[in-house]
């Protein structure tokens, strides 16, 4: 028996002696050594949650019994290295995006995976220094306040609509 360490084509010839004053004769056999074996998501990727703003970084690990070649995503809002690491090639907006992983190794062989990203916004608002008033009586308060956040502002709110109104101007 024989083991192939190397993909590719083999030439073997077999001869064989003759005893009795024959001609010695031979046969030729070609054996094709090809690699047939997928590579494998080691470990499997786990769906990963984003804070919105933020950039994604997510180190995609594969394994083959030759050697990984390329890796990619079928999502244009990310982008995947020649190592495995996906990355966000936009800016994320809060959603879903699912998508489909494939590793290919030196052979042609492929393996692919559903994987998502979620992209939540939980930072709250951020107002701006807001500093206590004094008014004098019977006079009126008017106030500007100011907040941020990444995914912009929609509502202003009050805790005292008897006494104050707010408008988001």
């Amino acid at each position: 028996a024989s083991q192939f360490n190397s993909l590719g084509l083999y030439n073997i010839t077999c001869i064989y002696n003759q005893t009795e004053n024959y001609t010695a004769n031979y046969s030729t056999y070609w054996v094709n050594v090809s690699d047939i074996t997928v590579p494998y998501f080691d470990p499997l990727p786990v769906n990963v949650t984003v804070e919105f703003g933020r950039a994604l970084n997510y180190d995609i690990n594969a394994s083959d019994n030759l050697a990984i070649d390329t890796f990619t995503v079928n999502n244009t809002n990310f982008s995947i290295n020649r190592i495995g690491m996906l990355i966000n090639a936009t800016n994320l907006f809060v959603g879903n995006y699912s998508m489909n992983l494939t590793v290919n190794d030196t052979s042609g062989n492929t393996n692919s995976t559903t994987f998502s990203v979620f992209v939540r916004d939980t930072i709250a608002p951020a107002f701006t220094y807001i500093a206590n008033q004094s008014i004098t009586y019977g006079s009126a308060l008017e106030v500007q306040f100011n907040a941020t956040d990444l995914s912009n502002l929609s509502t202003w709110s009050l805790n005292d609509t008897t006494w104050f109104a707010i408008n988001s101007t």
